[in-house]
């Protein structure tokens, strides 16, 4: 009888439940662990949304660079604004026309090629290609910008018409300048005994004409944060190009002419 009851007192004390000190214990050990695991969860997907913003901006940015440069590399003429991205509207639109245009003449004017547009607001660049009606210019001086402004209603105005023409997103800047070293001295005052009333002004460009590209890529990740890359590159037109139209340093638009010699 004596030896059951000390047995049974002997399970009473074993079976106790966990002091109040033990329970803190347990507790703290627990939340440290915890909160390692959370730190390294939160540095994961840190890194991991990290690293697809710098897939997918360097996808965007070069996937817009080649493009851009396919349709220098291969365009059968030049009408192009050159812009400082830094001092555009936010509202503003370029467009660079890289094709044939051609004035008819009963006044209309037909656009072939690739047109280059880029919206800083939407941070998005659009490919148009195709041949295009553009309604009917003013005198050839103008035709040039006149084209290039007729080309930029041609995009859709609702987005969703838009998504056909994208060629690339998050674009927060984008340029195209030509080389210095493209064109030649221009022929600005008449030569000796030169009919100064009838003299016009003649400018020339070096061929091939080469064209300096450059962008900026932002893609924003976790809110707050932001990837950037920046891409450039020069490229020369393959195609020989009797004129091109191009505004350069702020001045009007000007027609080029191949450099003769």
């Amino acid at each position: 009888m004596w030896n059951i009851n000390k047995q049974q007192t002997t399970e009473k004390n074993t079976n106790a439940g966990m002091t109040l000190v033990e329970l803190l214990v347990a507790f703290a050990v627990s939340a440290v662990i915890l909160t390692g695991l959370s730190y390294m969860l939160v540095t994961s997907l840190r890194l991991y949304s990290r690293t697809n913003a710098n897939v997918d901006a360097q996808n965007e940015s070069q996937t817009a660079l080649n493009l851009v440069l396919d349709s220098i590399l291969q365009a059968n003429g030049v009408c192009l604004i050159e812009e400082d991205p830094s001092s555009l509207a936010t509202d503003a639109m370029t467009c660079a026309l890289f094709g044939k245009l051609d004035l008819h003449d009963d006044k209309s004017m037909v656009f072939t090629g690739d047109a280059i547009l880029w919206q800083p607001t939407s941070k998005e660049m659009y490919l148009m290609s195709g041949t295009y009606s553009l309604g009917n210019y003013t005198t050839e001086a103008e035709a040039p910008l006149e084209a290039i402004t007729a080309m930029k209603s041609e995009l859709p105005s609702d987005r969703d018409d838009r998504l056909p023409y994208l060629m690339a997103q998050n674009i927060a800047s984008f340029q195209i300048k030509t080389e210095e070293s493209s064109f030649a001295i221009p022929e600005t005052t008449p030569a000796a005994g030169e009919d100064v009333s009838a003299f016009v002004p003649k400018y020339y460009f070096r061929n091939p004409l080469i064209l300096d590209v450059s962008m900026k890529v932002e893609v924003a990740y976790q809110n707050d944060k932001t990837v950037v890359r920046e891409m450039s590159d020069s490229v020369a037109v393959r195609n020989r190009l009797n004129a091109v139209y191009i505004q350069r340093e702020g001045k009007g638009m000007i027609k080029y002419l191949r450099n003769p010699a």
